[in-house]
């Protein structure tokens, strides 16, 4: 074997081994959750089973997961707040952030299903939403978005990022 060669076959396979994971759609799941299922959904009912879809129980947590603490008044001052109803139905440039009765005309949704190389794609960075995750902010949204007045609909960023 040529001595070039030799140095290649070590190279190829550690960039393969490298770059593997990068296929990958994202990390598996927790122990005991099955693949393609959310922490989240074992708490949330299926808006497939019958169910309506409950914003404390189903969609809040989505939310507080992923995407309040960016997506509030500190961080994004003047642009799309979920800590609350009265922030999260303003409107934006492109249209209304949640369009109760309609998902394809609410940013929210739009910005939740975008492909993740899109510039609006949410989030930007960290695990996309999972198609269970989705299906519920669809439903919830096509359902009339009910969300709820007072504390049990107010969200707190738990931390808000660094630039």
């Amino acid at each position: 074997m040529p001595p070039r060669a030799f140095f290649k076959i070590p190279i190829l396979a550690f960039l393969a081994v490298t770059f593997n994971g990068c296929a990958q759609p994202e990390s598996p799941p927790p122990a005991g959750m099955p693949s393609g299922k959310s922490p989240l959904a074992a708490t949330a009912t299926s808006p497939y089973a019958g169910g309506k879809v409950n914003f404390v129980r189903d969609i809040k947590p989505i939310f507080e997961l992923r995407c309040i603490n960016c997506h509030n008044r500190k961080v994004l001052h003047g642009r799309m707040s979920l800590e609350s109803r009265e922030t999260a139905f303003g409107n934006s440039p492109t249209g209304a952030f949640i369009v109760p009765g309609n998902p394809e005309a609410s940013v929210l949704f739009q910005n939740v299903v975008a492909h993740k190389t899109r510039e609006n794609a949410m989030p930007p960075v960290g695990v996309r939403p999972l198609k269970h995750e989705k299906d519920l902010i669809y439903a919830w949204i096509k359902e009339g978005a009910d969300w709820p007045a007072g504390k049990s609909g107010r969200i707190k960023p738990t931390q808000i990022p660094l630039e």
